[in-house]
């Protein structure tokens, strides 16, 4: 049985949480938290939740910094003046959503509250309680890559198992340090991409949408990879044209194999210890955006630009990183053969969107939903195998550099053959931005430190020179 950390002043949590956050909005975090120069710092992050609906995921929104003249000097801990609770409770209640108290405990494990935390910590819970009653609100103690963290919903209270810093790169805090994974030494893939990434990948969920051309590829990659989750959904079942470009199916599969069905055969023949969930309909419908939640990365391989909407705002809201690939592939003329255009999306919430990117517009959106795009009127779109397989090797590798932490990975690159090049475009978050809006992103409490703002499609945090040591640690 664990030891109680706050010291008998908090509830005892049953069961956890994860807390996920845009790195924009966690750098200003980790700045402020880490910064011993005068005193302890603190803050509250202001958070959404679902405790009825999706209890199992908490939405880190803005950071508000507890003023120095609010702070108290003491010896036993963190400390500040009770006015901080209720600009807290102000600003919570205009974004109404809830607050965790945050600040920093630097050093190797999980980091030990020591009972002032806990007493102030209790305090701050007591009035934000009677304050946002339904309103999710706890206390979070950060080190260099742990955590000790505790959320009380109306439900009851819940440990904050995980914190996930979504972006480029992105990163995660665990409550506890997890084993190292046991890999082979001669294992070629770990050769590749290090201990790390390895087991990183071997515990991550990662979600795949659409099981066909593209998809099948990704899904079949990721289990020779030793992914640990695979979410597949795909609504539709194999069908004889489908044998040219769905790996993995075969000839008795036509008009009988659910798409899904054929990745859960391929992990059992391929890598039994990959975990298959597999949604036989389309997202997104209740089962699926349940299971999409949990995903570490999310990969989109799907025909419709309302689709690609769907998942785009899905992921942004959820601060899941979205890996978007695609194809339009031209009918040859005289002269002409393979002609193909398409794009390697990277969704993170701390740069541009699809939207943002000028892949997705209403008008593309409007005119897939009014059946004018994809199969409209049975009308087949050309594919190439090869090609699905190529955009959709990227799509992995993009997968393992985001679950290892890289942060080298490409945002956007429009693919074209010939020549059969991939070509990395610029690409900002726009102000506009309808999807960016409605995930809440961008919206500080606090006035914007300089650094990472909302603009910048691949921020770097300034860390004031005196933290720069200290932060290489954590983020490396």
């Amino acid at each position: 049985m664990r030891p109680d950390p706050w010291h008998g002043h908090v509830p005892a949590p049953v069961g956890s949480v994860d807390l996920r956050v845009d790195l924009a909005t966690w750098s200003r975090v980790l700045a402020d938290i880490f910064d011993f120069s005068a005193r302890e710092r603190a803050g509250a992050l202001l958070v959404r939740a679902r405790p009825a609906s999706d209890p199992d995921v908490l939405i880190g929104l803005s950071w508000m910094t507890v003023p120095d003249e609010y702070v108290i000097a003491t010896k036993g801990g963190l400390a500040y003046d009770g006015r901080f609770n209720l600009r807290v409770a102000e600003a919570a209640a205009q974004s109404n959503c809830g607050a965790l108290i945050v600040h920093a405990h630097p050093g190797d494990g999980p980091p030990a509250p020591s009972t002032t935390d806990a007493e102030y910590g209790a305090a701050f819970l007591d009035f934000m309680r009677r304050r946002r009653p339904d309103a999710v609100h706890g206390l979070l103690v950060v080190a260099d890559d742990t955590i000790t963290g505790v959320a009380v919903s109306p439900l009851g209270a819940r440990r904050v198992e995980r914190l996930v810093a979504a972006g480029i790169p992105t990163r995660e805090w665990t409550a506890a340090r997890r084993p190292p994974a046991r890999i082979a030494e001669d294992d070629r893939q770990l050769l590749a991409i290090g201990a790390h990434a390895q087991a990183r990948l071997a515990g991550a969920t990662v979600a795949v949408i659409g099981n066909s051309g593209g998809g099948s590829h990704v899904t079949q990659q990721l289990i020779h990879a030793g992914v640990g989750t695979l979410v597949v959904v795909d609504a539709d079942v194999a069908s004889e044209t489908n044998l040219r470009r769905l790996v993995g199916q075969v000839h008795a599969d036509i008009d009988v194999t659910p798409k899904v069905e054929i990745a859960i055969r391929t992990a059992k023949a391929v890598r039994p210890s990959v975990a298959v969930e597999a949604y036989a309909e389309n997202f997104p419908s209740s089962d699926t955006i349940r299971a999409l939640r949990r995903a570490d990365v999310i990969v989109g391989c799907v025909d419709g630009w309302d689709a690609r909407d769907d998942l785009n705002t899905f992921a942004l809201s959820h601060r899941i990183p979205y890996v978007d690939i695609g194809a339009a592939v031209a009918r040859p003329t005289d002269g002409l053969g393979v002609r193909v255009g398409g794009q390697v999306a990277v969704v993170t919430p701390d740069g541009a969107c699809m939207r943002c990117m000028g892949l997705v517009t209403d008008a593309n959106v409007d005119a897939s939903r009014e059946g004018r795009r994809g199969y409209a009127d049975d009308v087949p779109e050309p594919q190439v195998v090869s090609i699905n397989g190529t955009l959709a090797s990227e799509a992995v590798t993009a997968t393992l550099m985001l679950l290892a932490g890289d942060d080298r990975v490409a945002r956007y690159r429009r693919y074209a053959y010939p020549p059969g090049k991939l070509v990395e475009v610029e690409a900002s978050r726009s102000q506009e931005c309808s999807s960016c809006r409605s995930a809440e992103l961008g919206c500080a409490s606090d006035p914007p430190p300089p650094g990472p703002t909302a603009n910048t499609s691949n921020p770097r945090p300034a860390w004031p020179r005196r933290l720069l040591p200290m932060v290489r640690r954590i983020f490396h």
